[in-house]
């Protein structure tokens, strides 16, 4: 724990005059299929393939010694805000106002798709 404390372990005062500290990396993997016609393979629904896949895919990983976690579309749509919008200014430059921007569009209350609007498939 010390070591990815934000503070760091110690000051390089030598060379980058930085906090010396280690980090976690996370990596986001995205599995998708393409269907067409039906979309059934040996008899499974697209849906039911894909968890299938991923069952297996995060079985593996974890054989391997790899924690994963499925992301719930909450999840997604955070990451994605993130990944599309890394400098947003909508309410303002400073960090305070792209913290605020994040906070109001990253609400997680469940609200009914509008008429007309596809759900995101998120796996839920």
């Amino acid at each position: 724990e010390a070591i990815s404390k934000p503070g760091g372990l110690f000051e390089d005062t030598k060379v980058s005059q930085l906090p010396w500290r280690g980090q976690q990396r996370r990596v986001r993997m995205v599995v998708y299929r393409r269907c067409t016609g039906d979309g059934l393979v040996r008899g499974q629904t697209p849906s039911m393939y894909l968890k299938n896949i991923c069952e297996r895919l995060t079985g593996g990983l974890a054989n391997a010694g790899i924690k994963t976690r499925r992301m719930d579309r909450h999840d997604i749509r955070h990451w994605l805000l993130h990944w599309f919008n890394p400098h947003p200014e909508h309410l303002g430059s400073k960090r305070q106002d792209i913290d605020r921007f994040f906070e109001i569009v990253n609400n997680r209350t469940v609200e009914p798709p509008e008429e007309g609007t596809l759900p995101l498939a998120s796996g839920d």
